[in-house]
């Protein structure tokens, strides 16, 4: 028996090729399972999961919790993957490679209006308890402050702000956290409309910054954000956005939005909010 890849994403390309190693499963959902060996991350999903920079997609809808379950280990190198009970997976000439970076063949465009009844329109996952309600607020709060403090260029507020969104909340990748990597996403888009390599140097300081300051996991989110690299839905969203009032944008934001507990709103709003607050020129 194999199990076939459906799409691959381009940064995992070396591990699939480097001598064998071993990655332990640290967490197992129903469609999404990571793996690491302490330095490289590897994300195992299954089609309709969200598809990070470092991503294996199975050609299977089979629950992934039973086939990598946590704890359990793969074998990845040597041109070849194994699931914990041997089974191989298999690249064949349909499995799709795609590369987690930005993609803009026109000149980027938006207008505030749009960008704040989009940010209205946004609103904030259930608060199931106090501590999340508090912890939804607060976050908010400081990317306000962050966002101010790039408009200001102040590098020290900017610091500030970071040290005090990384890790902030509960998860695999915390809420501040994601709002850090929203933020990031933004800043690609602008070093695409300008054409300024100091959104591309602000975007690396601030993603990196915030890695060394949270959870292992969301340390290789941040560090794939880092080099422009993100999940192709929230990819596609941004390429939306930079279209202006794409025809696709409603559906695109209603998926991301529901992907994990906050993970999904919290990377949207990050991205929308430092696009919209007084960054960009009144349109």
């Amino acid at each position: 028996m194999t199990i076939a890849v459906q799409r691959l994403a381009s940064p995992i390309l070396p591990l699939l090729t480097s001598p064998s190693r071993t990655l332990t499963v640290v967490a197992a959902y129903p469609r999404a399972a990571y793996a690491t060996d302490g330095t490289t991350w590897l994300s195992v999903v299954t089609p309709g999961a969200l598809l990070p920079p470092d991503a294996l997609q199975l050609r299977t809808k089979s629950p992934l919790v039973a086939l990598v379950p946590t704890g359990s280990q793969l074998i990845a190198g040597q041109g070849a993957l194994l699931l914990p009970d041997g089974t191989p997976l298999t690249i064949d000439q349909q499995t799709r490679v795609w590369q987690p970076t930005l993609r803009t063949r026109w000149t980027c465009q938006w207008k505030r209006a749009r960008l704040q009844a989009l940010l209205d329109e946004l609103t904030d996952p259930p608060r199931g308890d106090r501590f999340l309600a508090t912890t939804i607020s607060r976050s908010k709060a400081l990317l306000a402050e962050l966002i101010g403090a790039i408009i200001t260029a102040d590098r020290a507020h900017i610091a500030q702000q970071v040290d005090r969104l990384a890790g902030l909340g509960p998860g695999l990748t915390p809420l501040g956290d994601d709002l850090l990597v929203g933020c990031c996403l933004a800043l690609t888009l602008l070093a695409a409309r300008t054409g300024e390599e100091r959104w591309s140097s602000l975007r690396q300081e601030i993603a990196l910054q915030a890695a060394s300051r949270t959870t292992p996991r969301s340390a290789a989110w941040l560090q794939q954000a880092a080099r422009g690299e993100y999940a192709r839905e929230f990819l596609l969203v941004a390429q939306a956005l930079c279209r202006g009032d794409h025809p696709c944008l409603p559906h695109l934001l209603a998926r991301v939005t529901q992907v994990g507990a906050t993970s999904g709103w919290a990377v949207t709003f990050g991205l929308i909010a430092t696009l919209e607050r007084s960054i960009l020129p009144p349109a």
